[in-house]
């Protein structure tokens, strides 16, 4: 159960950051990638079929998945809230 959003207080406007904690570049660093780590992107074929494989490229040197898990993880945050939001229209409006 992690937190959705970022949640930081801003004290000279007076008001809280709303991004998405996995997206939020001010108030979260991304950690250290060690030297021996592969990027793990899944591969797929013609955009959407999964093929089962893995990008083997070290995760340094790939630019073509560049923070691939970073927008995953967004992608299910959007998710939650999304489901969250139609959960509570369905409770108060019945």
């Amino acid at each position: 159960a992690t937190r959705l959003f970022c949640d930081v207080y801003n004290p000279q406007s007076k008001t809280y950051c709303k991004r998405l904690q996995v997206l939020c570049p001010e108030h979260s660093r991304d950690p250290k990638v060690p030297a021996d780590e592969v990027c793990g992107c899944p591969l797929v074929k013609d955009v959407f079929e999964p093929t089962g494989e893995f990008c083997r490229v070290s995760k340094r040197k790939c630019n073509k998945h560049y923070c691939w898990e970073k927008l995953r993880r967004a992608e299910v945050d959007l998710e939650r809230v999304r489901v969250v939001r139609e959960s509570n229209w369905i409770i108060y409006n019945p």
